[in-house]
């Protein structure tokens, strides 16, 4: 038996983080590991613990911890901070997640399996219709999904990894460092991804389970962060994208 972390940064959507969590209960019913659940509260306007404290299941038979600041640190930070609490109350392997995803069966069990090969440091579950409401037939999918063997055919490398659900093992952390908290938003995934490539350890799908993603739903309720022109400087997601290409250009020949 393992102790999974699952960190959420959270800034408001409190619904999506609720529905999230009833999925994480439900999923953890039928889990063989422990769970240590850290909640990263990123200057959200409502109450995040009292959503966290509806989930009785979980308060009472779980390690739960809070981290709070005032105002957004943003998307690096949060992880980060995530990750090291869930490291401190003893996890083997930590899920980094977004709160508008919802858990099929079996994401944490196979995810943790899946590091258990020892062919990669970070892992993701497949992601069925992305964005948009609940599909009907998630369930059904997921189900079917969960059955499949976490083996070489359902690990499969994509050439990049999913930042809104993602597990990785503790020993990727020791070894690789933490994310670039310098990333405001965006690129903290590809960034990761790059050092992970770098490496020769690329992250895998695991195709053995699978979330629904709603898709966006924090950075869409964000005034400014898409309203960028071009390379101006002043837009969030210009200033990420200009700290990837400077940190990640080849040297011209």
């Amino acid at each position: 038996m393992a102790i999974i972390g699952v960190t959420f940064p959270v800034l408001d959507q409190l619904d999506y983080l609720d529905e999230a969590l009833t999925s994480l209960e439900a999923i953890m019913l039928d889990s063989e590991h422990d769970l240590a659940l850290v909640v990263v509260d990123n200057g959200s306007k409502g109450d995040v613990v009292e959503v966290v404290e509806r989930h009785k299941w979980l308060i009472e038979n779980c390690q739960v911890g809070f981290i709070y600041h005032r105002k957004n640190e943003g998307v690096g930070r949060a992880w980060n901070e995530g990750i090291e609490a869930c490291m401190a109350l003893g996890a083997d392997a930590i899920a980094v997640c977004n709160t508008d995803i919802v858990f099929g069966p079996m994401v944490l069990d196979h995810c943790y399996e899946a590091l258990g090969l020892g062919a990669f440091d970070l892992v993701f579950p497949a992601t069925y219709r992305q964005g948009g409401p609940m599909p009907l037939d998630f369930c059904a999918h997921a189900t079917e999904a969960a059955q499949r063997p976490v083996d070489g055919d359902s690990c499969v490398i994509t050439g990049g990894f999913a930042g809104w659900c993602f597990m990785v093992s503790t020993e990727c952390i020791q070894t690789h460092g933490l994310f670039d908290a310098e990333y405001r938003f965006w690129y903290q995934d590809t960034d990761y991804h790059h050092r992970l490539v770098s490496a020769a350890r690329p992250p895998a799908e695991i195709q053995a389970c699978c979330v629904h993603h709603y898709e966006s739903k924090t950075i869409k309720s964000l005034p400014g962060a898409f309203s960028y022109k071009g390379d101006d400087a002043t837009s969030w997601r210009s200033q990420d994208q200009q700290r990837f290409e400077q940190k990640w250009r080849q040297p011209k020949t």
